[in-house]
């Protein structure tokens, strides 16, 4: 079972060791997949795994 449900883009980018900025182009690309609610920008943990296996 993983530690989070869903990460911050900065835990996300630490986790799988990118950067923000490669994480949010991606995100804008339409590669990786997340969830926003207002101005907060989510990952979900299996999409995270996911994307870090491309």
């Amino acid at each position: 079972m993983p530690d989070r449900i869903a990460y911050k883009i900065d835990k996300a980018a630490e986790v799988i060791g990118l950067s923000r900025s490669t994480l949010y182009a991606d995100m804008h690309a339409g590669i990786l997949p997340f969830l926003k609610r207002k101005r907060s920008r989510r990952i979900l943990h299996s999409d995270l795994v996911k994307y870090a296996l491309l």
